[in-house]
């Protein structure tokens, strides 16, 4: 049987079902009551070199984009630019239109015959112009809990996004960083703590990963497909903490 090794010591009591453990953990000391804590995402802001390359790929700045609206005629500019933002899909839609004769607000459907160039920007990958360059944050989707002890204090990570999972192992334990935790369970004077259950599970074969953990010489028993994190309080009451399905 297979179980993820940044857990086997503090393993409690395993329930398995088909392709699901349920494991609830406990402290090498003994104890089994935890506080939870999430990391907190830092913002790391683009370096400079990598500033400068988006920069030099910025449509606004180049041949294709800027004469486009700075064409002039007897009355100014022929064309104007209309900015259409999707947030739910991430992307804003820029519209180069031909405003000539226009005294109204441009009509996405109405004036669609005056459009001539449409581009789709996503967030985050091309800003708009060189002023928004500067504010640009890499994207950061690591997702960290771990568990402390209430009894000794000992810490032990029990899901890192970065190294756990089907894709665990395309990841270079050389490029972590360390982060900042948020203490996401309460606690008061009437709790010590709740119990912590972690499932996981695996979408292939248990034998198939054992070959290749020996072929390849790697620990592949962090590269479950699922996993679920639970508190349960004193009342017994669950509460899920996360859920991540791996594709």
């Amino acid at each position: 049987m297979i179980i993820p090794k940044h857990l086997k010591k503090i393993i409690k009591k395993i329930t398995v079902t088909d392709k699901i453990k349920e494991i609830d953990l406990c402290c090498m000391c003994g104890s089994d009551k935890f506080c939870i804590y999430k990391n907190e995402i830092k913002k790391q802001k683009v370096s400079r070199e990598d500033r400068d390359k988006i920069k030099k790929t910025i449509k606004w700045e180049n041949k294709e984009l800027f004469p486009l609206i700075t064409t002039y005629g007897e009355a100014g500019p022929f064309n104007k630019v209309y900015y259409e933002d999707y947030p739910e899909l991430k992307y804003r839609l820029i519209i180069i239109y031909n405003h000539s004769g226009l005294n109204r607000k441009f009509d996405l459907e109405k004036d669609s015959s005056r459009i001539i160039k449409k581009y789709k920007i996503k967030y985050g990958e091309v800003p708009l112009s060189i002023h928004e360059v500067n504010s640009i944050y890499k994207k950061d989707d690591t997702v960290i809990f771990k568990i402390k002890c209430n009894n000794c204090g000992d810490e032990y990570i029990i899901f890192d996004s970065r190294i756990h999972g089907q894709d665990s192992l395309d990841f270079c334990p050389n490029k972590l960083i360390e982060y900042k935790y948020k203490l996401i369970t309460r606690i008061s004077r009437r709790t010590i703590g709740d119990n912590v259950k972690v499932t996981i599970g695996y979408d292939v074969n248990e034998d198939l990963l054992k070959e290749e953990s020996i072929s390849s010489s790697q620990d592949v028993s962090n590269m479950f497909s699922y996993i679920k994190i639970q508190s349960i309080d004193d009342k017994k009451n669950k509460k899920t903490i996360y859920t991540l399905k791996i594709e």
